[in-house]
C-alpha cells in the first residue's frame, strides 16, 4: 500500500505532466506551429490536447477528493474571519467577470454566431459594431 506522501507525489506528477501537455499543445495549435515544425505536423495534436485536458480534469477531481478533509478544515478556519469571507466573494466575482469578458470580447470563428446571436465574419482587428 502506498503512503499518503507517495500518493500525493504520483498524483501531482501526473497532474503536472498532463496539464503541461495540454498547455503546450494548446499554444502550438493556437500559434499554428504544427504547420511550421515537422515534429509537430506528424502528431495528432488536437486529440492530444483534448484528451490531456480531460485527464487533467479527472486528476484534479481525484486530487480534491484525496484532500477533502484538509480542504474542509482549512475552509472552516478561514471562513470564520469576516474579511476572508469578503475577499473570497470578491475573488469569485472577479474570476467570473474575467471569464465572461474573455468570452464576449474574443473574436468568433469565421461564420459562427457571436454574443447575443450576432454573426461574425471573422476577426477584423477591432470590436466595431457596424449596425450603429
Amino acid at each position: 500500500m502506498l503512503s499518503p506522501n507517495e500518493k500525493n507525489f504520483i498524483l501531482n506528477t501526473s497532474l503536472f505532466i498532463f496539464a503541461f501537455t495540454c498547455i503546450a499543445t494548446g499554444i502550438i495549435l493556437d500559434l499554428k506551429l504544427n504547420s511550421i515544425t515537422p515534429l509537430f505536423s506528424s502528431l495528432n495534436l488536437k486529440s492530444l490536447h483534448i484528451w490531456s485536458g480531460y485527464l487533467t480534469a479527472i486528476i484534479i477531481l481525484l486530487h480534491l477528493i484525496l484532500h477533502l478533509k484538509w480542504i474542509g478544515k482549512v475552509s472552516s478556519n478561514l471562513l470564520k474571519n469576516k474579511s476572508t469571507q469578503i475577499t473570497l466573494i470578491f475573488t469569485i466575482l472577479i474570476s467570473i467577470s474575467i471569464c465572461f469578458l474573455i468570452n464576449i470580447a474574443a473574436p468568433c470563428e469565421k461564420g459562427r454566431s457571436g454574443f447575443a446571436g450576432q454573426q461574425n465574419s471573422g476577426y477584423n482587428g477591432g470590436f466595431q459594431n457596424k449596425e450603429r
